[in-house]
């Protein structure tokens, strides 16, 4: 079993989560490195960064993100219809900086709507961070 793997068993069994991705940021847009449903959101693929607001916004800000509700999703996500009927309304995007703080990455997990508090979240964010080494070993090999 993959960090990605047990990272996403262990978001799924907490706190709900429908699908768990990882994605590698470039210059000018985000490789998804894993998925951990490929029926949802396919497990490869780039994105670019100028077609993403919430993706954009993550690389400006290297913060967590919480988009809770349609309105929300609507508004930061263009396969929000697909989100929204999937019936999990808290999208949580967490970063993966290295020991410089740069942001190498980031991990995304659809979870049910009113699931998550304050501390949920970090719990989360310092699970996602240990998956650094996976970020970089998946930078070297590009």
């Amino acid at each position: 079993m993959s960090g990605f793997d047990y990272f996403a068993q262990m978001a799924e069994h907490a706190f709900g989560c429908r699908c768990t991705t990882a994605l590698l940021h470039h210059a000018e847009d985000a490789e998804r490195l894993y998925s951990s449903d490929p029926a949802f959101v396919s497990p490869v693929g780039r994105k670019r960064f100028a077609n993403a607001p919430a993706m954009a916004q993550m690389k400006a800000e290297a913060a967590p993100q919480c988009f809770e509700g349609e309105l929300q999703i609507r508004a930061m996500f263009a396969e929000a219809d697909k989100l929204i009927d999937s019936g999990f309304l808290c999208l949580l995007n967490l970063p993966v900086k290295d020991a410089n703080g740069r942001l190498q990455g980031q991990v995304n997990l659809a979870l049910p709507e009113g699931r998550l508090d304050s501390e949920g979240m970090a719990a989360l964010a310092a699970e996602a961070q240990k998956l650094l080494p996976l970020f970089m070993a998946a930078r070297r090999d590009r």
